[in-house]
């Protein structure tokens, strides 16, 4: 007998909102700017939301990465995407508490730099690297300890 499949979690429904999302000039607009916000709360990748706004992928890239200090087009991904991060790390939080062990172990290790510690290893090794202008038996015998006699009485 086959197991019942395990239901699908439902999605929610993004209602963006209505367009433009570009003038003229291909700039966004207010629109464009909050359907970028929400788009990216929801977890869309940049393509989606370049082929949303009307633009390839590559210039949606572009015009994310534009160096200017007010680049409305950045902060409005950034605010979507801080929105799904807080999101995500909600419902982590929510099963760690509930006893999930698993969901706290990737929470410590994603947001909380943990990082398991390396086993210590028990190898032990010695290695004598003899030069290479003394053979064997010459560097043996450079080695070979020496016992030096004390005669007592007398001064040494």
């Amino acid at each position: 007998m086959r197991p019942k499949p395990k239901p699908k979690p439902e999605r929610k429904a993004i209602t963006l909102p209505l367009g433009p999302y570009l003038d003229a000039g291909r700039t966004v607009t207010p629109s464009g700017l909050r359907a970028v916000e929400l788009l990216a709360a929801g977890g869309a990748p940049q393509s989606k939301i370049a082929s949303t706004l009307g633009l390839p992928h590559s210039t949606f890239k572009k015009m994310l990465a534009a160096n200017d200090h007010d680049n409305p087009l950045r902060m409005a991904w950034e605010l979507g995407r801080s929105d799904l991060e807080y999101e995500v790390a909600t419902i982590l939080l929510d099963q760690a508490r509930a006893g999930q062990v698993i969901a706290a172990i990737f929470y410590g290790k994603s947001q909380l730099n943990w990082v398991d510690a390396p086993q210590p290893t028990q190898q032990v090794g010695i290695q004598i690297v003899v030069p290479d202008s003394l053979d064997r038996k010459s560097f043996a015998e450079r080695m070979a300890v020496k016992t030096i006699t004390h005669q007592s009485g007398g001064d040494t």
